[in-house]
């Protein structure tokens, strides 16, 4: 069977190909409006030497991109490759993020326990466990499928969406595009870090309040009663 990594290569290639064609045109745009002031004209940014003597800062990060972009001397088509390549990695964190919700929260099989290994088990429990395993293999070979699917329309829609021209055509929009990202990776790790834990996200304290027992105060048995 194909690792669930090798069967998500070929959307994740889609994804970036998509993303490339979508904006191709971009790459001959010239500067617009804010970027003359925080790109052309700001000498915080014209060379690594100055974005570092300008430190402490707002936005170090960010300046620091734009300084690496004048230091490649590519000039506008450099700065918006970079805004194209962020924004292809946010698709690819946006695929990320559903496809590990969605096979977690999806409904193909939950993992169970594989065929018995008991010697006093019969030769047909065995069997028929051997035989419950591979069809919960199908099954769940299928639902990764379906997953990939899923996972692959929500990266094309996040990475199609008109709302996203601004963020990745104009130059300075990289402050948006760059701070999305950061915000999907964080969501990304969260997830996986959940996964590991074997908790579901969105669980959190929640879950861990109804599965606790009630208890009751030290008072709640306590009833006036009258003198006799």
């Amino acid at each position: 069977m194909i690792s669930g990594t090798a069967a998500s290569l070929g959307p994740r290639a889609l994804l970036l190909i998509v993303v490339g064609a979508a904006y191709a045109n971009a790459f001959a745009a010239s500067f617009q409006f804010d970027d003359w002031d925080v790109i052309v004209r700001d000498p915080r940014v014209q060379s690594l030497t100055a974005w570092w003597d300008s430190m402490p800062g707002i936005r170090p990060l960010l300046k620091l991109g734009y300084a690496l972009n004048h230091a490649s001397g590519l000039g506008a088509v450099g700065f918006h490759a970079v805004n194209v390549a962020i924004h292809a990695v946010n698709a690819l964190l946006a695929y990320a993020i559903v496809r590990a919700l969605a096979a977690r929260h999806g409904p193909g099989p939950k993992p169970g326990p594989g065929p018995s290994t008991d010697p006093g088990t019969g030769p047909a429990t065995r069997e028929s466990s051997i035989a419950g395993s591979s069809a919960v293999s199908t099954t769940a070979a299928a639902s990764t499928t379906s997953t990939d699917w899923l996972a692959l329309v929500a990266g094309l829609v996040f990475a199609l969406h008109p709302v996203q021209t601004e963020a990745v055509t104009y130059a300075s929009g990289r402050s948006t595009s760059l701070s999305t990202g950061l915000a999907l990776a964080s969501l990304l790790v969260w997830a996986r870090a959940w996964e590991r834990a074997g908790r579901s996200p969105g669980g959190g304290f929640g879950a861990r309040a109804r599965a606790r027992p009630r208890r009751r105060g030290r008072f709640a048995d306590n009833r006036i009663r009258p003198r006799s």
